[in-house]
């Protein structure tokens, strides 16, 4: 899955640096994007597979510190490019250069995980090696329903479903998409805010984004301490803590968002405040959603376990939607409501969310015994 979308995102790169009208640039941009998802709805799974509780939330921050790496450096690299003398197409032919880095890296190195391919290939050399004595050893995977329907049921209608019947994916997902909504709204906001009120050129209301940058960074930085009584519960809870001291981190990076946004309001809306004032409003922005992606990105890795991949699909699906949405609107919304109230409007809303991270560490564990898809121990007893 991952070897055949990189390649696939990688080579429509070429469709958006040659492209020679708008169309051809938003269809093959869509592509892209379409082929691009693929880690991050795979690579919950992954780390499943490869990392045991202790060490998967490190790998986890490290995994969610290289996805806000892109929108950070996106609008500062992109900016400076686009004003240069190589042209908006060299940002394409940048990206997909280190796309194709990045694929490589993947075909030489990444190595396949999942439980159920590795058995079917066993199985499949035992057969090679003796066909006469293992001619009846087959693995599960291979006698799965690999019909249109079949194939639907899990890649598409599970996540569906779990989406549908799961309050905790629900819920996690309406506050991840408000988290990435921010995130991506910031795109339209930061500009408006610098250039159409301080001045800026394009480059310079790029380098704001380095406020995020530093944000997200401490954001993960934050889980290193946060983590340390790892090795004491997995003892405590014989391999199994409870999936719920994964919330910590949005515990703290819930009212962070709603300080960054009312923050960066009140200062960037008044032209005779600093720059720098509502530029540092970026930083605890940037590590509000960081410390929100990376606690509930681990919570659901451990709450639905080998369900991890179909959760963080639905979750995908939703929060991608809505990132590509805020920026639609956003700038219309400064606009008729002014940067201090569009900001709080934001803020407010997350301020009616950052209750859900403390309502899942008290009733976490009821509403998991409850569950369908969560096969995560309730206590320690039951291993």
């Amino acid at each position: 899955m991952f070897l055949i979308t990189l390649v696939c995102y990688t080579i429509l790169h070429l469709g958006q640096a040659l492209a020679p009208n708008i169309e051809a640039l938003l269809a093959t941009r869509f592509l892209s994007g379409f082929f691009a998802v693929s880690p991050l709805t795979n690579c919950g799974g992954l780390i499943f597979d490869i990392w045991d509780p202790i060490r998967r939330g490190m790998a986890t921050n490290l995994f969610v510190a290289g996805v806000f790496i892109g929108p950070v450096l996106g609008p500062i690299v992109g900016g400076f490019i686009t004003m240069s003398y190589l042209g908006w197409r060299w940002v394409f032919w940048i990206m997909m250069i280190f796309a194709g880095l990045c694929t490589v890296i993947a075909i030489i190195f990444v190595p396949e995980t999942y439980a159920p391919i590795l058995l079917q290939q066993k199985a499949r050399r035992l057969r090679k090696a003796d066909p006469v004595r293992n001619a009846d050893l087959y693995a599960e995977h291979e006698r799965a329903d690999w019909s249109v329907k079949g194939v639907l049921h899990r890649t598409l209608y599970r996540p569906i479903k779990m989406l549908a019947v799961e309050p905790i994916l629900l819920l996690v997902t309406l506050y991840l998409s408000l988290v990435y909504g921010v995130l991506y709204a910031l795109f339209e906001a930061l500009p408006f805010i610098f250039v159409e009120t301080r001045g800026f050129n394009i480059g310079e209301s790029g380098l704001v984004f380095v406020g995020v940058g530093i944000g997200t960074t401490l954001g993960a930085a934050a889980f290193v301490p946060l983590s340390r009584h790892y090795p004491r519960l997995m003892k405590e809870w014989r391999g199994f803590p409870p999936a719920e001291q994964r919330l910590f981190g949005a515990m703290l990076g819930g009212p962070s968002l709603v300080i960054g946004c009312f923050w960066l309001g009140w200062t960037g809306n008044y032209p005779s405040v600093p720059w720098i004032v509502p530029a540092l409003a970026t930083i605890p922005i940037g590590a509000s959603v960081s410390m929100v992606f990376i606690s509930f990105f681990t919570y659901l890795v451990d709450v639905y376990l080998m369900y991890t991949a179909s959760a963080l699909a639905a979750s995908t699906m939703i929060r991608s939607a809505v990132g590509a949405a805020f920026p639609l609107f956003t700038t219309q919304m400064f606009q008729n409501l002014g940067i201090n109230w569009a900001c709080t409007l934001i803020g407010l809303l997350g301020l009616l969310l950052a209750p859900i991270p403390f309502l899942f560490y008290r009733y976490g564990a009821y509403i998991r015994a409850k569950s369908t898809f969560s096969p995560s121990p309730v206590s320690g007893s039951e291993w």
